[in-house]
């Protein structure tokens, strides 16, 4: 198989229950099946957009294909890589190369920073695994990502709450 049909990342029949606890002894009752049964593949490239109802399981998949919340059942490969046979230490670098980008940005952002602030954080956190380890570099690299985006260098300095839609 070549690059363009190697998938990036591969769910085949993706499970996360939630234990139901109840009873005098609070023991195990049932589950939520919050995602059951969820298979598909996307490769480089490609965006995949994940609609439904509110509750329906949207958030749960993608922290289960993160393995922020362990899937109960099926396998989740990243590059060829069953995320569930990988040491924690591997599992955390991978995080670095995979994101979830949730809908509603005044839920995901942080409103008291600056848009050049929460962009360059990850830069802070995973500082010396790139070139920009100075506020200069970062702040060039973030105008940089700004620009191609299609954002004016002045969004830099504003805050969510001072972008529309």
């Amino acid at each position: 198989m070549n690059d363009a049909q190697t998938p990036l990342i591969s769910i085949k029949n993706l499970q996360k229950y939630f234990p139901i606890h109840g009873g005098v002894l609070y023991r195990r009752i049932g589950n939520v099946h919050a995602v059951d049964g969820v298979s598909f593949d996307v490769r480089k490239g490609e965006t995949i957009g994940l609609v439904g109802e509110s509750g329906c399981g949207k958030s749960t998949l993608g922290k289960a294909l993160l393995h922020l919340h362990p899937p109960t059942g099926g396998t989740v490969e990243f590059e060829g890589v069953d995320l569930d046979t990988i040491p924690t230490q591997r599992l955390r670098e991978l995080r670095k190369e995979m994101q979830m980008i949730f809908q509603d940005p005044m839920e995901s952002l942080n409103p008291r920073m600056s848009v050049g602030s929460i962009l360059e954080e990850p830069f802070i956190i995973h500082k010396g695994e790139h070139a920009f380890d100075t506020a200069e570099k970062r702040k060039t690299e973030i105008l940089r990502i700004l620009h191609e985006v299609g954002l004016p260098a002045s969004a830099y300095d504003k805050y969510p709450h001072e972008f529309s839609g």
